[in-house]
């Protein structure tokens, strides 16, 4: 048996197929435990891809893909009483979300644990209770769509939960999910079947990916008042997910200082323990050296790292630096790119550079380190409309480079600190609007004009890496936190 199984999700999403970076570094620092990670993804991926080299105390690896098209028949001794099974069923999705948690016991019970299994997928999936089921939910909520596109809806939404019931979960001493629609699920089922204690760590929240199976292509097909149902139907999918698990949970991992206990409030029978454990960044020998402080003669340089992607809204950050170059001779910009990811946007960031007569000002620098924000940056500005380059954000504090971001995700955190103690230490940059250039030039000419206030801001947000996102520190935790349970 493993001591920690892992549960992560969405790393189809990532450019290169891998573990996400914090399992890595966790199992690999953490080398006296033996690891399991259960990886869910949307399409099957060989478990030889997920990582370019295994730690090697990582013994265990299995990937479960929503859209398996494998129909399960696992034998099912307790098949008479399908009845009674059905009607858990039934109830699991007519009652309010606060009494869901009895029925849902019993549908693990009735169809993952072998010995007890009452139904399998075959059975539900071919069944005429799902399709009455699902005529009696579109009744219930008035819809005012296509029933046959609500059944379609149904079934990408609801039937993969049913079908992780079946997942050949590793058995382990303790499960430690980072959440995600899927994982959570996973980590009830592993909770429920085992009774093993439970870590839900939200601190992925803010990329974890809780994609819908066939998604895009259901995206394609479906009018604008379906496409609302499928979006409603999955948002409450999520919430019930999210409380639940919360509701199972031993310990609840959050990057916040005052987290949020309304899921866990829900549950009245069980509140979990909450711990603080921020995402952590690895400084290179010599990067708080202070370099941001040294005085320059005449000449700022403001950049931003990003890919050529619509959501990383280069446009806005151009449109901005036009505003600045128009009031600041002496201001040069950057774009440090990760990559072309959209060639097409790449080209209308290119011809509004040249329109806003820019292209002297302006360098784009090809093949850019992701995590990695040059040193000789005076502000570093992030006009994302995610939260995907935290640390850049952090590698950029702990150089003392001042931020200008969009409010998105715990940037928030960041800039103004977490908690009382962290807040104390002083703003590390500004936050501005989604889309807003003329906000985002006034925030980088205040800083640039403002010595004393560069240093202050570069000061304070080395200070705040140093008190909380050292990952050295925060793997710590998750170690103390593992021999509480092992």
């Amino acid at each position: 048996m493993d001591d920690v199984c892992i549960i992560v999700e969405g790393i189809q999403t990532r450019r290169h197929l891998g573990l996400p970076d914090y399992v890595t570094e966790i199992i690999t620092t953490l080398g006296e435990l033996k690891f399991a990670v259960v990886c869910i993804t949307q399409k099957p991926v060989s478990p030889d891809t997920l990582t370019a080299a295994y730690p090697p105390n990582l013994n265990t690896m299995l990937n479960i893909c929503t859209d398996n098209s494998v129909v399960y028949t696992a034998p099912t001794p307790m098949k008479k009483n399908k009845g009674e099974m059905w009607h858990n069923i039934y109830q699991f999705y007519r009652v309010p979300l606060e009494e869901k948690r009895r029925y849902m016991e019993k549908i693990i019970e009735g169809l993952a644990v072998d010995e007890k299994r009452v139904l399998n997928m075959k059975d539900i999936r071919n069944s005429k209770e799902l399709w009455n089921l699902i005529i009696e939910d579109y009744k219930r909520k008035g819809l005012q769509i296509p029933f046959l596109n609500y059944y379609k809806i149904f079934q990408v939404t609801q039937l993969p939960l049913f079908k992780m019931l079946n997942a050949a979960i590793p058995p382990a001493k303790l499960y430690h999910v980072f959440s995600g629609l899927y994982a959570n699920w996973v980590g009830v089922l592993a909770k429920q079947k085992f009774g093993i204690s439970l870590i839900i760590d939200e601190r992925d929240t803010g990329c974890a990916c809780t994609y819908l199976s066939h998604g895009s292509v259901l995206h394609l097909c479906l009018e604008p008042r379906s496409l609302q149902v499928l979006q409603e139907l999955h948002s409450s999918t999520l919430e019930l997910v999210t409380n639940l698990s919360h509701g199972y949970a031993d310990v609840l991992v959050t990057k916040h200082a005052e987290p949020q206990k309304e899921a866990a409030i829900n549950n009245a029978k069980h509140i979990p323990k909450i711990v603080q454990i921020q995402e952590g960044i690895e400084p290179s020998v010599g990067e708080s050296d202070g370099k941001a402080f040294i005085q320059k003669s005449k000449r700022f340089l403001v950049g931003m790292v990003a890919r050529f992607m619509v959501r990383d809204d280069i446009k806005t950050y151009i449109r901005a630096c036009s505003i600045i170059a128009s009031e600041m001779e002496n201001v040069f910009f950057t774009i440090y790119a990760v990559d072309r990811t959209d060639e097409e946007y790449f080209l209308e960031c290119r011809s509004l550079t040249n329109n806003l007569n820019m292209a002297f000002k302006m360098e784009i620098i090809d093949g850019h380190t992701a995590q990695a924000p040059p040193t000789d940056l005076d502000v570093l500005v992030c006009t994302s409309l995610d939260n995907g380059y935290a640390p850049v954000l952090m590698k950029a504090m702990n150089l003392g480079i001042p931020l200008v971001c969009t409010n998105r995700g715990n940037t928030a955190e960041l800039v103004h600190g977490d908690g009382k103690e962290d807040s104390a230490l002083g703003e590390c940059g500004f936050l501005t609007e989604i889309g807003n250039p003329d906000q985002i030039a006034s925030a980088v000419m205040e800083i640039l004009k403002d010595k004393g206030l560069r240093k202050a801001m570069g000061r304070a947000g080395r200070r705040r890496i140093e008190n909380y996102y050292l990952k050295e520190d925060n793997i710590k935790k998750y170690a103390k936190l593992y021999e509480d349970f092992i």
